[in-house]
């Protein structure tokens, strides 16, 4: 039985709330049950580090200072406490998957009678422990407040996504195989995503998030959904899209009228985009059988509500094809009131609502 999870808030400026959330890890990850995992992210802290990730991190630092501030907060609450690690492995690691395997997670959105709704299951090759906490940057005179989930020492949002008082969003990673040298060869013109899905929990429009969108090329291949408090989006990004001309060209964004599910693809009429898909065939057959099984049950629910939607991610995350891989799932619903986030941690099998 591991040891129950309670949210935590990290309150502070960019390095403070860095520092804050490593060391949250540091102590989760001490608890009993947690051995395994401890083990792998110290390695990893060790070892992550790749000369060809210099332009990305010269980038970082050029468009996004602040998140470099809290990838030194992590480095140095992380150094203080043993942990044998320095600043470009804890960028490393904050990288996260790297597009050359195949990555899995699921969502759907709709509309309801009175609200918006907005689910995703988090899935990887297993179970993973996930920080999803409650943040408040303090930047400049004010409060940037958010509701995020990450895996450990990444970045908040490195998981799916998260909701500040204006928008939601989750994202999933996209294969890339075919165009993986052309991609990385312009790396010196491209921003890591993770850093993208942290700048994107500050954003409080889809306007701030194409703004970002515009001043610089992602590293990797991306869809989300986003809600705010009248519509449905679904962005899509394709690094290579015209790159040298306009990054917008990267971008295409589209309302959703009505309900759209998703897993890693890219959508072809009504099929996924072979030209952007896992370099594994089985990620491939893996992904159209998932879209198809979250369809099926999307298609049941019949009238819409928050609950029942929470109850559908959850049948997902149980299906014996899913349940040894989902980590968490969540269900974000924007109505009159604002927007309201019910959580399922599966590492640790509770049940939070969160609002930002």
């Amino acid at each position: 039985m591991f040891p129950k999870y309670f949210p935590p808030t990290f309150t502070g400026n960019h390095f403070e709330v860095g520092y804050q959330h490593a060391e949250w890890w540091l102590n989760y990850l001490a608890r009993p049950g947690c051995e395994d995992y401890d083990r792998y992210c110290r390695s990893s802290l060790r070892r992550s580090w790749q000369p060809r990730f210099a332009p990305l991190l010269e980038n970082t630092e050029a468009f996004a200072p602040e998140v470099a501030s809290e990838i030194h907060g992590m480095c140095d609450a992380l150094v203080a406490n043993g942990v044998k690690t320095d600043y470009l492995n804890v960028f490393a690691v904050c990288l996260g998957e790297t597009g050359y395997k195949g990555s899995q997670c699921t969502a759907f959105v709709t509309r309801a009678e009175n609200s918006l709704i907005l689910s995703h299951n988090e899935e990887e090759d297993g179970i993973c422990p996930l920080c999803i906490a409650s943040v408040n940057i303090h930047d400049a005179g004010k409060v940037k407040s958010f509701v995020a989930a990450s895996y450990p020492f990444q970045l908040p949002g490195s998981a799916f996504g998260g909701v500040n008082r204006h928008l939601a969003f989750q994202g999933n990673s996209i294969g890339y195989s075919k165009y993986i040298k052309q991609i990385e060869s312009s790396w010196g013109e491209r921003i890591p995503k993770t850093v993208f899905s942290r700048k994107f929990l500050e954003a409080s429009s889809l306007k701030e998030v194409l703004l970002m969108c515009s001043e610089f090329l992602f590293s990797l291949p991306s869809h989300s959904f986003f809600i705010d408090d009248s519509e449905l989006y679904s962005l899509e990004i394709r690094p290579l899209a015209r790159y040298k001309l306009y990054p917008l060209h990267q971008v295409s964004l589209n309302k959703i009228s009505t309900s759209h599910c998703h897993v890693n693809h890219f959508i072809k009429i009504n099929s996924i985009d072979l030209n952007w898909t896992w370099k594994n065939k089985r990620d491939i057959k893996e992904g159209v059988e998932r879209l198809f099984c979250i369809q099926d049950k999307v298609n049941s629910i019949g009238q819409f509500t928050s609950k029942k939607c929470m109850s559908t991610m959850k049948k997902f995350a149980a299906d014996e094809r899913y349940s040894w891989k989902t980590s968490a799932s969540f269900v974000v619903t924007s109505n009159v009131n604002g927007l309201q986030l019910v959580t399922n941690n599966y590492f640790n099998r509770d049940k939070y609502t969160l609002t930002p």
